[in-house]
This record gives C-alpha cells, structure tokens and sequence, in this order.
C-alpha cells in the first residue's frame, strides 16, 4: 500500500491521477463547470486529471426516477407545489437520514417529520419501507461503482465539487474511499460553502468534527488554491484552505482556458456551460458570492465570444448557460459583440431586476444578439 503522503508536486516526473466528480443528485442540464476549469487549469501545470459526472449515469437516473414516481404516488395533487424543486429537499434529507444509519423506529418517524415538513402530508408505513429501498438501492450501486471506479482509474487524490443536492452521496463516497482505498488523499470544494457550510456557521463546526475522513477543504476560488495544495506550498497538517491562504490570489479571467468538457459525453445536456464573471458587482448583505468568489471580475466581451464560438466548434453545442451570479454589467457588451460577428448562438443566465432591464431596446438588444430568456 502507498504511504498516505502521496506526492503529487510538478517536480514529480511521474504525476498521479486527480479524479474529480460530481455526484447525484444535481440536475445535469450542463456539464459541471467548477471541476472543467480545475481541469483545463492543471492539465497544462503537467497534472492528469480525469473529471466524472455522475447524475448522467442511467442507473442513477433511474433510482432518480423511481423514487419521484412514488412520491407522486404519496403526496396528494394539492400539495404537490412546485414538485421537483421540493422534492429535491425532501430527497436530501431523506438521503442524510438514511447515511447516518438511525434505528428503525427513529427513522421511521423520522420519514413522517421530513414528509410533514415538506409537503404537509402524511406518509404510510408501507410507503416508507418503499422509499428506504430505493434510497438504499441508490447506496449500494453507489458503492459499487466507486470501488470499480478507483479500482480502475488508480488516482492519488480524490477530488468532489459538492451542492446541497449532492452532499449526502459525496460523504458516503469519501467515506467509502477511505475504507476501501485509505491511501488516495480526498478533497472537498463546491457551491456548498457559500450554502448551508458556511465557513463562518456553527453547521460547519459540527460538519469538521463529524468528518475526518476527508482530509482537506477548498473554500472559494479553486484554481490557485490547488495548485498551490499540490505543489506543497500550503500546510499538510491544515484540513480547510480558504483565499485568505494564498493572500487572496484569485484568477485573471482575460487569461484562462475554457473549461475542459473532454471527458463528458455532450449528448446528455441540453446545453452547454461558460461564463463571463466571477463574483458580483452588487454587494448584497444577504449573499454569498462576494465572500465566495472576493473581487468582481469579467471578461472582455469580445472574449467571451470568442470562447462561446471555440465550445461551439469543439463541441457542437448552440445553447449555453452563462453560470455568472449575475449579468447586468456585462450583457449589452455580449450582445453587441456576438450582433457584430454576425453568429447564432444562444445563451442564457441570471439578471437583476432593475430599470436596465426593463428597457425595451435595450432587450430587444440582447435578443438579436442571442439572449433568448433570463
């Protein structure tokens, strides 16, 4: 077995695998961003990185499918609400619950409090034991295929982006790896920091204490904070990296590459994703993306077209999900670009409602320049 101090710096000549993944459940309508920059920024560092997205595969779709099936069969048509958006935090506590392993009884009544709690329903006991089977059929093929997985892939660091959505299975995984595999370092970042893991909460206090089998946190802008993780200039002994760390280096985005969807098979989303900010302009008090990201920075506009156009022809996708926390700034200058280059493409993203938006040339602006929807 390796020592656990696996060495993966530049100076290494033979360089270790990195696997990032995504896990179920996140709705894949684009392939994951945040591991497709980590991957187009190591790679040319000298890393080999290989990026996984779970939710595509038809066996957890499926599990995916079946468990919603049967709630549409629990919850009454007029508590249903906004269906799938509920549903999801249902599924995700449901998932945590079955995780932490309680006794029958307790879990029991468990189930009917988040079934209660969500959708003002009552749930039958027959009902409960046909959901635990399909949340514990989502465990099992889980298990079995992450041991085949790293069985297979061999990498040195295990590396997951996690959401709200996807933290029940990401702990069971890392959880997992370090029971089977304790030798491959692991590794969380993702969107969860700036969610229910705030760094500052006493939920992340208690997420530490609850989890030593992950050994290290990135919080925050990933790119420089890894390389740095893996060319050994930030303390092994530390388990959370935050900006803070490397004196709030962050990127330069007139200088990166777009984001390497290589290893996905395209087919599966409706569209494709970019972005042409990072951060917001706007500093609400009630938002994490400022303490997230720190400073705004775009793109020029004529570079973000450029991108678009250069995922377009390697990946022959139109549709294209701008992940930036807003576009306000940046919109008409998008638009006025792709109007000049004269190309169909088609995008769309977040915006702030405000009386920008609301003029009526200026919308119809971004139309012609294919902005279909906000």
């Amino acid at each position: 077995m390796k020592d656990s101090t696996v060495n993966l710096q530049t100076n290494n000549s033979s360089h270790e695998k990195i696997l990032l993944a995504v896990l179920p459940f996140w709705t894949p309508l684009i392939p994951p961003m945040g591991i497709s920059c980590l991957k187009s920024f190591l790679q040319p560092q000298g890393y080999r990185v290989k990026t996984l997205d779970l939710n595509i595969e038809e066996g957890f779709k499926n599990i995916y499918d079946r468990y919603f099936n049967t709630l549409k069969e629990v919850v009454p048509a007029k508590r249903r609400g906004n269906f799938y958006n509920i549903g999801h935090d249902l599924l995700q506590n449901h998932m945590m619950l079955h995780f932490n392993g309680k006794h029958e009884e307790e879990y029991e009544e468990l189930v009917k409090k988040l079934f209660f709690n969500t959708f003002f329903c009552r749930v039958d006991i027959r009902d409960i034991v046909k959901l635990k089977k399909i949340i514990s059929d989502f465990y099992s093929l889980l298990e079995r295929y992450f041991i085949d997985l790293l069985a297979r892939e061999k990498p040195a660091l295990l590396g997951l982006s996690v959401f709200r959505g996807t933290l029940p299975a990401s702990l069971f995984t890392f959880k997992l790896t370090r029971e089977k595999y304790p030798h491959i370092k692991t590794l969380m970042g993702g969107g969860i920091f700036s969610q229910e893991l705030d760094i500052e909460s006493e939920n992340f206090k208690t997420f530490l204490e609850k989890t030593p089998y992950i050994d290290h946190i990135i919080v925050g802008e990933g790119e420089n904070l890894f390389l740095k993780f893996l060319t050994g200039q930030l303390s092994p002994e530390q388990k959370v990296y935050t900006l803070e760390d490397i004196n709030n280096q962050i990127q330069d985005l007139n200088a990166v590459e777009i984001p390497d969807f290589s290893d996905f098979d395209m087919r599966h989303y409706p569209g494709t994703a970019a972005y042409a900010s990072r951060s917001c302009p706007f500093q609400c008090s009630f938002c994490a993306e400022t303490i997230y990201w720190k400073k705004y920075r775009k793109k020029s506009p004529k570079l973000v077209v450029e991108e678009l156009v250069k995922l377009f022809e390697k990946y022959n996708c139109q549709l294209f999900l701008m992940c930036d926390s807003l576009l306000n700034p940046i919109i008409t200058g998008i638009a006025n670009e792709f109007i000049k280059a004269n190309i169909s493409l088609y995008w769309d993203g977040y915006l702030r409602v405000d009386k920008h938006v609301g003029d009526i040339e200026k919308t119809m602006l971004w139309r012609r320049g294919g902005f279909y929807r906000a």
